[in-house]
């Protein structure tokens, strides 16, 4: 069901107080602080255990913990269909109650922690990168599903416009972009065995299943896999492996050379020639394809390469 938010709806808009409003004329990345305009969305309501639906949230902590996306990179990945080989730049944040956070998740990602300076106007997000990278913005404006972050470079005010799916998993560990969920992306720093290879493949697996439930636990009928590096590809009520001349570079990039990702490629093929059993009754081909990926996972382990 689709409902307006009401014109008193709960929002937060912090003023960045930090950064001039000359009166001069202003291009889309220089707004002054009183235009970034407050704007009304259809929300999405679902009713399920596992999610949190932020837009009945008050706490700045609270609405902030989610995954956002850069709102143009997101409107580039849905003009494309779904079976679409182009490459797009994905940016964006996940940041956890624990203070880890994940960078470009639909991308070239980056680990590390972040935490939100609140004793100063306007607020301060800090963010301490895994490779030593710092990244400091101020909070412009904040709503359960929109997220204007401000920076100043060259004298420039910088305005990033985020957007989200304003809900969450009530336990982060079964987020797929969580940081236990999303680590078989990391480059490994020496040759891996053949079995810390096949663990890395179940770990994909493991993170497509948990993509796919976040999708049907929010009811949404449809899925987009841009940025996500795989082996696969995904049909309604299908999974198949991609062609080898056609194989991303980001899924070669999560091993150590691309001689021990053709070896996981291997184990991937072999593994999809195995029956599984697809559910009848599913009428939502999310459902089927989420069954046959637990089957895949929990086959893995017993076969032998």
């Amino acid at each position: 069901m689709l409902i307006k938010p009401a014109l008193f709806s709960v929002f937060i808009l912090i003023t960045v107080f930090l950064f001039s409003c000359e009166a001069k004329k202003k291009s889309s990345s220089e707004i002054a602080d009183e235009e970034v305009p407050e704007t009304q969305q259809a929300i999405k309501t679902f009713n399920d255990s596992r999610l949190e639906n932020l837009n009945l949230s008050r706490q700045l902590k609270d609405i902030i913990c989610q995954c956002w996306d850069y709102k143009s990179d997101m409107a580039a990945l849905d003009a494309e269909p779904v079976e679409s080989s182009l490459d797009i730049v994905l940016r964006g944040y996940c940041f956890f109650r624990d203070g880890s956070m994940i960078k470009n998740p639909r991308g070239e990602l980056s680990m590390g922690k972040w935490d939100l300076d609140t004793t100063q106007k306007p607020i301060v997000v800090n963010i301490q990168l895994n490779n030593g990278e710092k990244e400091k913005f101020f909070i412009a404006y904040l709503m359960p599903y929109r997220l204007v972050l401000a920076d100043r470079k060259e004298g420039k005010k910088l305005l990033t416009e985020m957007s989200s799916e304003a809900f969450r998993h009530l336990d982060d560990e079964q987020d797929p972009f969580y940081k236990k969920n999303i680590a078989w992306r990391i480059k490994p720093s020496s040759p891996e065995s053949t079995e810390e290879i096949k663990q890395r493949l179940k770990a994909c697996l493991h993170f497509f299943t948990l993509f796919y439930d976040r999708h049907i636990f929010s009811g949404q009928s449809t899925i987009n896999f841009g940025g996500l590096p795989s082996c696969f590809r995904w049909y309604s009520g299908g999974i198949y492996l991609q062609k080898k001349e056609v194989l991303s570079r980001q899924w070669i990039r999560c091993f150590y050379n691309e001689e021990q990702a053709m070896k996981a490629y291997a184990m991937a093929d072999e593994l999809l020639s195995k029956k599984y059993n697809w559910p009848k009754n599913e009428p939502n081909w999310l459902g089927k394809n989420v069954a046959v990926l637990r089957q895949m996972e929990a086959k893995l382990d017993s076969l032998n390469f």
